[in-house]
């Protein structure tokens, strides 16, 4: 088995970058052919602190690091750059983590040990957020700052680049890449929808975590609407994937429906709930109304958020 790890990075987030490039270095590294990580920036032109970042881990690190420029800006770009270096490089596993994670010690090695028990193409697990210090209660227990959360080897629908390890070679004999058309978002969930789509299983795995940086600026209640936003408003293009058209509209409906009705009830009912946000009311009536709108836009968005 030869993993690369790849990470879109824009060279915005420096910190974080450094953050997580460390944690890969403390990996717990299971028996495998080859592991090397792959630094994929979104630029014009190269950052200097992110190449000097590189050239002081690979001194200093066993692990092989690679810096990969993708100057076509878009986030599908860039992961397609990652897949793209795989298939050349005759890699069998891609691995995807945001540059703004910190990465468990036994990570990796949870994946690839539940790939290799497993008869399943990709394996995924949680992120978990690390919020700024003195946030409040609101913020930290609103849905939209959690990621999803299943039962230790359940078989899912898709997986997010957040956190994944996938069969490189299946994705590339069923000609499955990211569609870059969708760069303001959801093209990972429309990729994996493809490639569950198309057969492959993927499965959860608990104790495989990454821990990601709330930034400052998404803590407030204008974030958090336009994200649940976006979740729905390329939810479309997301259900098309694998559904087809006429199924792909009813589902939005319904999905729309449903996430409003929540929204009201949750609103309604949060008096009686304990450890609740007031925030999920808001964000899944604006979810709703996105996936209404997704049908008149073809799950198309002006802005990534």
């Amino acid at each position: 088995m030869k993993i690369c790890l790849s990470i879109l990075t824009t060279g915005t987030r420096p910190e974080t970058l450094s953050f997580c490039l460390n944690s890969i270095t403390k990996l717990r590294l299971p028996v495998v052919d080859k592991f090397s990580v792959l630094i994929v920036e979104n630029n014009a032109l190269p950052n200097e602190g992110v190449v000097s970042l590189i050239n002081s881990l690979s001194e200093t690190s066993d692990i092989e690091f690679t810096h990969v420029l993708e100057p076509k800006k878009g986030i599908p770009y860039g992961r397609n750059a990652g897949l793209k270096f795989a298939i050349d490089n005759n890699y069998s596993h891609l691995a995807f983590v945001d540059d703004d994670a910190e990465i468990d010690i036994e990570w990796l090695y949870e994946l690839v040990t539940r790939l290799k028990n497993d008869d399943v193409q990709a394996v995924t697990g949680p992120q978990k957020p690390i919020f700024p210090k003195n946030t409040k209660p609101v913020f930290k227990n609103a849905t939209v700052y959690k990621e999803r959360n299943f039962d230790d080897g359940k078989l899912c629908k898709w997986a997010a680049t957040n956190n994944v390890l996938f069969d490189v070679k299946f994705a590339n004999e069923n000609g499955i890449w990211f569609s870059e058309d969708m760069k303001t978002g959801g093209s990972d969930k429309e990729f994996f929808s493809r490639y569950s789509k198309a057969g492959a299983k993927i499965c959860w795995v608990k104790n495989a975590i990454v821990n990601e940086y709330v930034e400052n600026e998404r803590i407030n209640f204008s974030w958090a609407i336009k994200r649940t936003f976006r979740f729905g408003g390329t939810g479309y293009r997301i259900e098309q994937s694998n559904k087809g058209k006429s199924l792909a509209l009813a589902f939005c409906f319904l999905k729309g429906a449903i996430y409003i009705l929540k929204g009201f009830l949750g609103c309604l009912l949060l008096p009686l709930k304990k450890n609740k946000s007031w925030l999920d009311g808001p964000c899944d009536i604006a979810h709703g109304v996105a996936f209404f709108t997704s049908v008149f836009t073809g799950g198309k968005l002006k802005k990534y958020t």
